[in-house]
């Protein structure tokens, strides 16, 4: 994960979003959002996550909008899939299912140009015609390579240039020459080649390296995920004045419901607020970090400390959210939401540690911000 941040001389009106983002595919992607974001004024600090495609923004309200940071991403040709104020499931889902499309797709691409690859190839021992060659590799070069040549389109309008700009170039250069030698190619004992075999197998490799990527971080995606899964989506939360109880329909916020046989309001777990009082019935999944305030029990904690024993708690005693509620009914009150809350601080853990670089690594970033410029030079 990269970072930049600025000094700002008042940071109470901070804020943060997470955006999954599609279209990142490299370092020089990042780069590139990284750059045209820190010369926004309000802008404080900027962190990319590249293997599940999250940004991580903090900002001051008072000076720039979550909208104008959004239209900013997608002006440089990104795609901004969601827009939240903390990483909860349906945003890391959202990431996810990007990831997963992306991977269908580029293994799909990889199939279609590794078989005709195979097909143009096969020319070395079938004389095919030289349009039936120009009609396949138009196929390959066209619908195969798609992806490649949109990102040289919104690298040209972002006035950038990224690794999308060599193959879209590259592939396409040959294929316009090969085209042109084809139907200009002139006869006599002039040597022609054609290039048509060339152009299937550069979209096929690197289409592979694309697919790979993707599985690379669909994986790294599924483990953030799995995480979040174990945090419950609703609470018991207690009102103070139980006497409320007796008419739910009367007092409840809308999408809260009252269950009687544990006293409680079932609310979604985003709307709990730190003090607040929650009910647990024996086998639930405890919903937030908490100080036991009545009732004792035996807590599962093993995906915490990784101890298969219940340890046992009472009045005192903090809880977290993931953990499990093996016997006993508990009242505890909630003391960590959101961010704060030790479920949440090792997945900001474990995407730290998916994003980690050696030193090797940091070597070829600082070498890849130069490569493209270095290949057009030469």
């Amino acid at each position: 994960m990269t970072t930049i941040a600025k000094d700002m001389s008042e940071k109470s009106d901070t804020k943060q979003i997470v955006m999954p983002l599609e279209g990142i595919h490299c370092v020089g992607c990042v780069n590139k959002i990284e750059g045209a974001l820190s010369r926004m004024e309000g802008i404080e600090k900027i962190s990319i996550h590249l293997p599940t495609k999250m940004a991580f923004i903090d900002y001051n309200d008072e000076l720039i909008s979550s909208s104008e940071i959004s239209n900013k991403i997608e002006e440089i040709g990104y795609k901004v899939l969601a827009v939240s104020s903390f990483s909860n499931e349906k945003v890391e889902d959202i990431a996810l299912n990007s990831v997963e499309k992306e991977k269908r797709i580029f293994f799909i691409k990889f199939a279609v140009s590794a078989v005709i690859s195979l097909f143009l190839l096969s020319d070395f021992f079938i004389d095919y015609s030289p349009y039936t060659l120009l009609l396949i590799t138009t196929f390959a070069w066209l619908w195969c390579g798609s992806h490649f040549h949109i990102g040289l389109l919104k690298s040209l309008k972002a006035k950038t240039a990224d690794m999308n700009t060599l193959v879209s170039l590259s592939s396409s250069v040959a294929y316009f020459h090969s085209m042109a030698l084809t139907f200009f190619g002139g006869s006599g004992n002039i040597n022609i080649h054609y290039q048509w075999h060339e152009i299937a197998m550069l979209i096929s490799f690197i289409n592979l390296g694309r697919w790979l990527e993707a599985r690379s971080k669909s994986k790294a995606g599924w483990a953030v995920s799995k995480l979040l899964k174990l945090k419950p989506r609703f609470a018991r939360r207690i009102y103070s004045n139980r006497d409320k109880l007796t008419a739910p329909s009367a007092y409840l916020p809308k999408g809260e419901s009252y269950d009687s046989q544990a006293g409680g309001v079932l609310t979604p777990v985003e709307e709990i607020k730190i003090g607040d009082m929650i009910m647990l019935r024996p086998g639930e999944q405890i919903p937030l970090d908490g100080k036991i305030m009545k009732g004792y029990s035996a807590i599962d904690e093993s995906f915490l400390t990784g101890e298969s024993i219940p340890k046992d708690k009472g009045p005192s005693s903090r809880i977290y959210a993931g953990t499990i509620n093996t016997s006993g009914a508990l009242e505890f009150k909630v003391t960590a939401i959101g961010a704060e809350m030790v479920l949440m601080k090792i997945v900001k853990a474990v995407r730290e540690s998916h994003a980690s670089k050696s030193s090797v690594q940091s070597v070829v970033d600082k070498i890849s911000a130069y490569f493209v410029p270095a290949v057009f030079f030469l």
